[in-house]
């Protein structure tokens, strides 16, 4: 009886399986414009960013018909790349390197700063409250642990020669980015300068963007 006992104890679980993901059917939220990146906090929180400079955010993506609240904050410009962190704090960067800082978007204002020199801003990613990291079109990155101090005290030349496309930060120990030359950067220390960076030749072709949960 123990051994039965013992090997009903052993055997394997049965393997669940996951539930299933389901796509609505395509609803317009930001007609006549161009929606260039969307980051999601939570279930609940949903930001996007387009090219004419307005910042889009729902309580409920999956609404229908959607809800979608419009904020112009940098008028004529070119929204690039949006990252909201677990705790709703959301970034966006443009094309002429500002950042802009809303602390609880469709609530709250967007906070400009000037981070970047005029260069183009690529993409950004905030993978906590205390950490944003953005990269550039010449190469560098460029890291805060307060993004709402409008202050990126960390400036690192880390892909001289190439245009950083986007990245992305699953935690303040890992971030990978991408270039116009097919290369992958990664660190564990993203705020520990050009050194900390890893470079690896992975496309013949252009990635455009990352992603690491």
């Amino acid at each position: 009886m123990v051994a039965l006992a013992l090997g009903v104890w052993l055997a394997p679980t049965p393997a669940v399986a996951a539930p299933s993901l389901g796509w609505s059917a395509p609803a317009p939220f930001d007609v006549s414009r161009s929606p260039s990146a969307v980051s999601c906090a939570s279930e609940s929180l949903c930001v996007a960013v387009d090219r004419e400079g307005d910042a889009l955010s729902t309580l409920d993506p999956t609404a229908s018909p959607a809800a979608w609240t419009a904020a112009a904050i940098d008028p004529g410009q070119s929204l690039n790349a949006v990252s909201c962190s677990p705790g709703a704090t959301c970034v966006a960067v443009d094309g002429r390197g500002y950042a802009f800082v809303s602390q609880e978007p469709g609530r709250s204002p967007w906070s400009p700063s000037s981070i970047d020199s005029g260069r183009a801003l690529t993409g950004v990613s905030c993978p906590t409250a205390s950490l944003c990291v953005a990269v550039d079109e010449s190469g560098n990155l460029l890291a805060t642990g307060s993004p709402g101090s409008g202050s990126w005290p960390v400036v690192s030349n880390i892909d001289p020669g190439h245009r950083l496309r986007a990245v992305s930060c699953s935690s303040p120990s890992l971030c990978v980015a991408v270039d116009d030359a097919g290369n992958v950067l990664s660190s564990g220390d993203p705020a520990g300068g050009t050194s900390a960076w890893h470079h690896q030749r992975v496309d013949p072709e252009e990635p455009t963007a990352v992603s690491c949960p």
